[in-house]
């Protein structure tokens, strides 16, 4: 008859599996890269920063238009007045109204897709949590993705 391992080696043998893939996980490269400062496209940084404020500063006012050609087929289709103004409501409620915005990076992913993707910390007036607010334009310089949501220092 075998004697059973001892139970600390299955404990051990556990928390090398553990501590194995904390390291993969944390080793692993970010789908996206940073794209330096001296990269990127100034006018198309200030577009980003220009559309965030004018979207949050139109809906504190109560307007909800239609987006222009600034945006892309796919999100004039889905980014209506109606989502708009739901989406409003729900950021106000978390946050408040956008007093100001930070640039903090812009990134494009690794899969060489031509997306641009600008971050920005927005400070809110009900509250001290800062979340992101991306824009992100397509190849073709259009806006194709608008999000405000809780800030994570790095995309996966």
């Amino acid at each position: 008859m075998r004697p059973s391992p001892p139970a600390c080696s299955r404990s051990c043998r556990l928390t090398l599996v553990v501590f194995c893939l904390l390291i993969a996980v944390g080793c692993s490269k970010s789908p996206f890269q940073r794209i330096p400062e001296n990269e990127l496209d100034p006018a198309q940084k200030a577009k980003a920063e220009r559309i965030a404020r004018r979207l949050f500063s139109s809906w504190k006012m109560g307007i909800y238009d239609a987006p222009g050609e600034d945006f892309s087929v796919e999100m004039r289709r889905v980014f209506t007045p109606r989502a708009q103004r739901q989406a409003y409501q729900s950021i106000r409620t978390l946050f408040g109204d956008l007093e100001s915005l930070r640039f903090v990076e812009a990134l494009r992913p690794r899969s060489g897709t031509n997306l641009v993707i600008y971050r920005f910390r927005g400070k809110f007036s009900a509250s001290s949590y800062q979340p992101e607010v991306r824009v992100v334009f397509d190849g073709e310089g259009k806006v194709s993705g608008f999000w405000c949501k809780p800030w994570r220092r790095r995309l996966l």
